[in-house]
């Protein structure tokens, strides 16, 4: 008898914690992101190549690598870091840079993000004290329209 009640309790238990969990999506675990960039008046083309990073102590994001091309491009290529929102179903924060031929560093930030990994919205870049002479210049900017090559899917 002891031993129902206790695998009944054990059922009910694991039941109620994989409620919550189940409303939160599952992220993919390699994101390509392909768009535009727009920079001192020119359209640029730029794909970033992502993966999923998540731990125990560790807030998911997507760090990897980024190539622009165009004439109008801040960088040609360079690191790059997505970090979703707390609900894991949109991208509000991006930190993109490179090191030559000069060091900057860029920062998209929208707080309304469109939904299912998007990007839209504005941008802005800078030069990194040191190695750059000081003081910080705006180097570029401009808008970033960004379509994920996968998204958050149910669990």
């Amino acid at each position: 008898m002891n031993r129902i009640r206790l695998a009944a309790l054990t059922v009910v238990l694991l039941s109620s914690l994989a409620s919550p969990a189940s409303s939160i999506p599952r992220l993919p675990h390699r994101v390509v992101w392909r768009g535009t960039i727009t920079a001192a008046g020119e359209t640029n083309m730029l794909v970033a190549r992502t993966r999923l990073v998540e731990g125990r102590d560790i807030e998911p994001h997507y760090p990897g690598r980024f190539r622009c091309r165009g004439s109008g491009c801040p960088a040609r290529r360079g690191h790059i870091e997505f970090i979703p929102t707390d609900s894991r179903d949109r991208i509000y924060e991006i930190f993109f840079g490179a090191r030559r031929p000069r060091a900057i560093y860029c920062v998209y930030d929208n707080n309304s993000a469109p939904a299912v990994f998007a990007i839209d919205g504005d941008f802005a870049c800078h030069t990194v004290v040191p190695p750059e002479p000081p003081p910080v210049q705006v180097v570029a900017t401009g808008t970033l329209a960004l379509a994920p090559s996968r998204v958050p899917q149910p669990r």
